[in-house]
């Protein structure tokens, strides 16, 4: 019937929520982010406790100017890395950009979130806003 069919994903969205709230409580769990965009690409580690603590703020309360804003406690602070080169040579590049992300890679409390503006040219490595 339709009720169970609707009521089945609704529990699998409860098991994925729950499950992303367990990981943001892992003090070990760490997010490795990347931002690849026009201005090029930046990185930065977060540690996934104070990635729920920002994300569960009372953001309706929070001041509207830049300057105000809670502290947010990065392991690694943003950090931007330059243009990167095409697809040829974009894994060399970033490794020697970021030297610790080997280690990262091969690490299973590090998870990793990329976010692109645009569309990626992968021939050119250009991206297209």
């Amino acid at each position: 019937s339709a009720g169970q069919a609707s009521s089945k994903p609704a529990a699998g969205l409860q098991e994925f929520a729950a499950a992303v709230q367990r990981q943001l409580a892992d003090k070990q769990r760490t997010i490795r982010a990347f931002d690849i965009g026009g201005t090029g690409v930046k990185t930065a580690l977060i540690g996934a406790p104070a990635l729920k603590d920002f994300l569960f703020l009372d953001h309706l309360a929070l001041p509207t100017e830049e300057g105000e804003l809670p502290q947010f406690q990065w392991i690694e602070e943003p950090k931007q890395l330059g243009t990167a080169p095409g697809e040829d040579g974009f894994s060399q590049w970033l490794l020697e950009a970021v030297p610790r992300l080997r280690r990262e890679v091969d690490d299973p409390s590090v998870c990793f979130g990329v976010s692109i503006g645009g569309d990626v040219d992968h021939a050119t490595g250009a991206i297209n806003d």
